[in-house]
């Protein structure tokens, strides 16, 4: 029956759901045998995983369970000889689909659009047909984020018709269920071929991982795979997005994860995870080391520096009274990330917080920025959350500020406190229109109150000032096309010192009301740099830079020496402990011999000949071959590169001079220093799951964010 309009989007029949749970069975691919020799009758694939009940009306799934058990599932048989249920019992709670429809999936792939390009017409690689044609409407919902009802509609198959007239005889039962089956299958097949032709030829990944509650009120736990292929490419997969069923523990979370890490057989290519600051992750990435014994957590497990920087803002904009505070949040931190981050004395006591010791005196005029940004919060709330208002404020900006008009700069911004940057770009919008915001307020009675003089629009850009170093390093740190963990100890360091600048009053003028959220920033920000320059990555991955190696460390090295006690030779022996360790594990291990090489090793020797150039050769002096201790040395003897190199072009050439660095290059410049991947799936999640497919089940809902990632990530199917 078809679905009325206006109804939440339902998947294809699930049926007995409840009888096995997702997270517990095993991902399979099964016999291609379909039939019958000894009846010459074609019999279902399905019937090599289910077996009638004595009284033939019922029939037991025999799949094996991860436990070791069979599924408890029995499912009724159709009297018309339907296997339709099976399929959907084994496609949607087993993940197995008919191997043959798999074969069909995997030749059918969508127009060569580079070929297009360069003659101009469309040259398909596959002949129309039925399951090519509901392979490309797949990927064409799953990118749009476009409902399965879509194919049921007449404009639809109009614009299908006018498209080619010969796929309309094929759209003929294409309806909203058979394009969920098909999305499973597509999924599973994406897969294998994921995993077999790309995944399998890296030697390590690093990982980033978080849960996410959708629109839905379903949770679930992303995982995104980072590394660098051979051509020194960055490349970033959505690995999976699995339903998190139960309570939310660590023991849980790091279940799905091993999970993940098996279906892609990656468990001994884990690198580093790269997650937010809350204690459930490590915890997690404790019980995970206890299944994966080559992940450390006190060296592998890092924390994601965007997330760090707005816990530092937010401690910043506390202290002014512009952040809501919750004593009942956990607090979030790297302690227990291996060390135990020692918090610095210099964190001022509760009462320096109070609207007393924040305001400044320097200009006379009683001005301090907690009531500047609450000023600019509230004019900033009163004009967007009113559509008229917001009218009346963009025609203020057309005729008294007409050049940010026409760059379609027209409105303020709102600050939100789970989105990063957000006070900072509030204030940067507001200081923009700060003329405009002048005259609205003088013409509005109800805005007058948010009517700020020229002293206070100074102290806001202060504020913006003291933030900008922040946003900045964010924006950066957040990029997926180009490595980043070589950047945190730079941006570590330079905040450590824009923020000393701000504390001694040596940044602006007539920034008193500064003094204090800068002095709490430091403090924070001083217990995670001390937490990562104790995790030899973060060393590896800025020396490895060439705009860097150690450039950073010689130039601030008396501050570092006086707050870390980490000089440049000791970073240059990390360095080198750690690369002598990966040239360790690069080695081919050495096969046991068995009693027959033995024997041969027992062979009589050839006999020398002096004409032989084999043997004249061994009495010629040996070429001295240079080790990773002096690769290093020459490496970082050399100058650093002008900051806008290319930092994987350069090991791209410098593969045959230092071999190994540029393997090392591959491996740790690959780690992401931010879980800005997880955010851009969560962003993806919220268009996928809308209020309109609120009844997607969690595991379309996974396949749907899988398929739409791995289509843009290869700019087509694979």
């Amino acid at each position: 029956m078809k679905r009325k309009n206006g109804q939440p989007e339902s998947e294809s029949a699930n049926p007995n759901p409840a009888s096995v749970p997702e997270s517990d069975v095993v991902v399979e691919i099964e016999s291609d045998k379909e039939g019958n020799p000894t009846q010459g009758i074609k019999r279902s694939w399905v019937w090599t995983h289910f077996k009638p009940t004595a009284d033939g009306t019922e029939a037991s799934c025999q799949v094996v369970l991860k436990g070791g058990k069979k599924c408890p599932a029995v499912l009724k048989k159709n009297k018309s000889g339907s296997t339709k249920n099976f399929h959907n019992h084994l496609l949607q709670i087993h993940h197995l689909a008919d191997p043959k429809l798999l074969k069909k999936t995997q030749k059918s792939t969508h127009m060569d659009l580079l070929q297009w390009v360069k003659s101009g017409s469309l040259v398909p690689k596959v002949q129309l047909k039925k399951e090519s044609l509901k392979n490309a409407i797949v990927y064409f919902l799953a990118e749009s984020n476009l409902s399965f009802s879509t194919v049921e509609q007449k404009s639809f198959r109009k614009l299908m018709y006018l498209l080619h007239e010969g796929a309309m005889p094929l759209m003929d039962g294409v309806c909203q269920s058979g394009i969920a089956t098909q999305l499973a299958r597509v999924h599973i097949q994406s897969q294998e071929t994921l995993k077999i032709n790309f995944l399998a030829k890296q030697k390590s990944f690093s990982f980033t991982t978080d849960a996410w509650t959708a629109p839905n009120v379903v949770a679930f736990m992303a995982v995104t795979a980072h590394y660098i292929n051979e051509k020194f490419e960055m490349k970033e997969l959505t690995l999976a997005v699995p339903h998190i069923q139960g309570q939310h523990t660590e023991k849980m979370f790091a279940e799905l994860f091993y999970e993940v890490l098996e279906k892609y057989d990656a468990t001994e290519k884990l690198f580093t995870i790269t997650a937010n600051n809350a204690s459930t992750n490590n915890k997690m990435a404790r019980d995970l080391s206890l299944q994966v014994p080559n992940f450390n957590t006190s060296t592998d497990l890092l924390g994601c520096i965007a997330h760090v920087i707005n816990l530092v803002a937010k401690a910043g904009l506390a202290s002014l009274g512009c952040v809501e505070t919750n004593n009942s949040v956990e607090e979030l931190s790297t302690t227990d990330m291996g060390e135990v981050a020692v918090i610095s004395d210099l964190q001022p006591p509760a009462n320096r917080m109070g609207l007393d010791f924040m305001t400044s005196t320097p200009d006379g005029a009683n001005i301090n920025a907690q009531s500047i940004i609450e000023k600019i919060h509230g004019l900033s709330t009163w004009v967007r959350f009113s559509p008229q208002r917001r009218e009346r404020f963009e025609k203020v900006v057309s005729f008294a500020q007409p050049d940010l008009f026409e760059k379609k700069v027209k409105c303020l911004e709102i600050d939100v406190s789970t989105r990063w940057n957000s006070t900072f770009t509030m204030l940067e919008r507001a200081i923009l229109l700060r003329e405009s915001c002048n005259h609205f307020c003088q013409s509005q009675k109800e805005t007058e109150s948010y009517r700020m003089s020229h002293v206070e629009w100074n102290q806001a850009k202060n504020v913006m000032t003291l933030l900008h170093p922040l946003s900045e390093a964010t924006n950066m740190l957040c990029a997926s096309k180009y490595p980043t963990l070589n950047e945190a100890l730079p941006v570590y360091i330079g905040l450590m010192n824009h923020l000393h600048l701000a504390r001694d009053g040596l940044l602006l003028y007539d920034q008193s009301s500064l003094i204090c959220p800068a002095a709490l920033m430091i403090s924070k920000i001083e217990s995670y740099l001390a937490d990562a320059i104790k995790k030899p990555v973060y060393i590896c991955a800025m020396i490895l830079d060439p705009t860097y190696k150690t450039s950073i460390w010689i130039l601030h090295a008396e501050f570092i020496q006086e707050h870390f006690k980490l000089s440049v030779d000791n970073i240059v022996k990390i360095f080198i402990t750690t690369a002598e360790k990966f040239e360790n594990n690069m080695k081919p291990k050495k096969p046991a011999k068995t009693s027959k090489d033995k024997s041969k090793d027992q062979e009589p020797p050839p006999k020398k000949s002096c004409q032989n150039n084999f043997w004249s050769s061994l009495r010629k002096p040996v070429a001295p071959v240079d080790g990773i201790k002096t690769k290093i040395a020459k490496y970082l003897k050399d100058d650093p590169e002008d900051e806008d190199l290319d930092v994987l072009g350069y090991w791209v050439g410098r593969q045959k001079t230092y071999p190994m660095l540029a393997q090392m290059a591959r491996k740790f410049l690959a780690i992401p220093a931010t879980s800005a991947a997880l955010e851009r799936v969560f962003s993806k999640g919220r268009r996928v799951v809308s209020w309109q497919r609120s009844s997607l089940k969690p595991k379309s809902i996974e396949q749907l964010l899988c398929l739409k990632a791995w289509y843009q990530a290869f700019d087509g199917p694979f």
